[in-house]
Formats: C-alpha cells, structure tokens, sequence
C-alpha cells in the first residue's frame, strides 16, 4: 500500500508542478479576459483595450535576462513578417532601472518593434509573470489564447502558423 501512496503524492505533485508553471503562481489563465493596462513607450502610452480587433502578443523581457535577449531577433522578424495583418506585438520590458538600460540594448540590438515599461513590475505582477521571457497570444476579443513560458524561436514554422491562423480569423 505505501509505494501506491508513494506513487500519487508524487503524481499530484507533478501535476501541481505542472500547473504552477504553465499558468503562473496567480496570473491569468488561458481563455480569460487579458487584464487591460496602460504603460509607456518611447513615443506614447499603450492601452491593450485599445488594440481589440487585433491579435496581440504580449512578451515581458528584461535587457539583463540571456534568454529574453536570445529571443529578440526572431520576435523582430515575427514582427516583420505580420507586418499589414491585424497583429500587434508588444515587448514589455521590467529593467527596473528604466528607458536607460533599453537605451543600451537596443544600440547592441536594434529592433523597431514596440516596446513598453514596466519598470516597477505593476503589469507583469497583474499577470502573474514569474520567468522571464513570458509570452502571451491574446485574440481579437481581449481573451487570453495562448501563454508561453520561456525562450522561443518565434520564426518556428509551427508558431507562426498558429498565429497566422488567427490573424486570419480561421
């Protein structure tokens, strides 16, 4: 009897694990409404409200985290390949000391899409991010699609597809 106890504390510990790490201590899951915010970019504040009707990937980074780095130049050509379709990709950035460290990224890595601070981590904690890079697909109705947790290759032909079919509406 005990190593069949054994065994299911082990299992629903491993699904717990699971659970904590694919939807976050407390953030929010897929298919909820993505929590609304306001944040500043370089040029003007960004309201996610603002941007219903579009798909939205919504990517929290840090300048000193090597896997958010890792990652930027293929979200760039995510960027640029969806370029004219109904898809918004916001790189919010938690670099607590501010403008001045994404300053210095972008003149190691210039990229031109649009980046948002977070600098006291108020969004990213409404979200419940806890690891860094964490990425979120919202759909055209402020719903939550899809969440990934950690680096990715954004070009991947599996993950462009995917998002491509929602562009499109299909």
């Amino acid at each position: 009897m005990k190593p069949r106890f054994l065994l299911i504390l082990l299992l629903a510990a491993a699904v717990g694990y699971f659970l904590y790490v694919y939807e976050g201590p407390q953030g929010v899951r897929v298919g909820n409404q993505a929590p609304d915010f306001s944040l500043p970019s370089r040029r003007e504040a960004v309201r996610l409200q603002e941007l219903r009707g579009r798909i939205v990937l919504l990517n929290f980074w840090a300048t000193w985290c090597p896997p958010c780095v890792s990652e930027m130049p293929s979200l760039e050509a995510l960027r640029k390949r969806m370029a004219g379709q109904d898809f918004q990709l916001l790189a919010v950035s938690v670099d607590e000391v501010g403008w001045e460290a994404i300053d210095r990224f972008l003149a190691r890595i210039p990229v031109s899409m649009t980046i948002l601070l977070d600098a006291r981590g108020d969004v990213s904690s409404l979200y419940g991010t806890y690891q860094l890079p964490e990425s979120y697909l919202i759909g055209r109705d402020g719903r939550i699609l899809k969440k990934y947790v950690g680096p990715r290759d954004w070009m991947d032909p599996a993950i462009v597809s995917e998002i491509e079919k929602y562009a499109r509406g299909s």
